[in-house]
């Protein structure tokens, strides 16, 4: 399993390894830092996809983004015929809220239905 990465020639050539070396599952998920955007500026359908044909058996997102932004990004990438989709949200992205307190980073309060 290969992890939170943000630059995808780095998952690239790591994925393009490991393929050499095995013929077990692998599983890619990337990290995004913002909704349907990889680091690199690549949409995630593309990334995902050069994954996929990479020799990725499971291709997915996890880390930074919460639940919502996570969903609205995925919504963007067609199921691949030859690999499963995955998705490992944070419990959401960070906001200033002004309190009787002061100022406190609190979670966002975004969800939907599947």
């Amino acid at each position: 399993m290969f992890e939170t990465y943000y630059d995808q020639e780095e998952i690239r050539a790591v994925l393009t390894e490991a393929r050499k070396l095995t013929n077990l599952p692998i599983i890619t998920n990337i990290s995004l830092l913002e909704a349907g955007i990889t680091q690199n500026g690549e949409k995630v359908t593309d990334a995902l996809s050069t994954l996929v044909n990479l020799g990725a058996d499971v291709v997915g997102l996890n880390c930074h983004l919460g639940p919502y932004h996570m969903i609205k990004s995925l919504k963007q990438v067609p199921l691949f015929a030859q690999s499963y989709l995955s998705a490992y949200p944070n419990a959401s992205l960070l906001q200033l809220t002004q309190t009787t307190h002061g100022n406190e980073y609190r979670f966002r309060k975004k969800f939907c239905i599947l």
